[in-house]
């Protein structure tokens, strides 16, 4: 880590797509984004889906820093 940033939280951000979990069987189909959030099925998968992204990166993030 450099000392410049010791101790300062970065923000990052994804470009791209993230593989989809085997368990998420909810799409969009014609459906915007705002539409499919009020199935509570298609909420509910999405939720849980990006919430597992965030804990790994978290993991990934905490794992690296204690080096």
């Amino acid at each position: 880590m450099y000392n410049a940033s010791a101790g300062v939280i970065l923000p990052t951000s994804i470009i791209g797509s993230l593989p989809r979990p085997s368990w998420y069987t909810a799409g969009l189909g014609t459906q915007s984004f705002l539409e499919a959030m009020m199935n509570l099925r298609y909420r509910e998968q999405y939720e849980d889906a990006v919430s597992v992204y965030l804990r790994a990166g978290d993991r990934w993030s905490r794992h690296r820093h204690r080096r």
